[in-house]
């Protein structure tokens, strides 16, 4: 077993270095979306004024769901109906009354 000195050591970290840089270019493009791509080029005004907010997107895929998934869902999270509300609110008034 080879016994580890610090010039082998800044080796290795260098070499540990390399790799995750090299990993990282291959993982990301070169240029970014929002790089300029003419000299003195202004910065758009908003970056993300495309991208749809996550609000939005739960929206749109609650809505794609049928009717009884929807409601399990918001069941799940402690959430009823209107219906529900007026139902519970009727038998608690009828239990004060003893007709329940």
């Amino acid at each position: 077993m080879t016994q580890l000195t610090l010039p082998t050591l800044k080796e290795l970290i260098s070499q540990v270095l390399e790799d995750a840089f090299q990993a990282t270019k291959e993982d990301y493009p070169d240029e970014l979306l929002a790089e300029p791509t003419e000299d003195h080029q202004e910065p758009p005004e908003n970056l993300t004024e495309n991208q749809e907010s996550i609000d939005t997107k739960l929206i749109r895929v609650l809505q794609q769901l049928p009717k009884e998934r929807r409601m399990a869902i918001f069941k799940r999270f402690g959430m009823h109906t209107q219906q529900s509300l007026l139902r519970n609110i009727n038998n608690v008034q009828k239990a004060s009354k003893g007709s329940l």
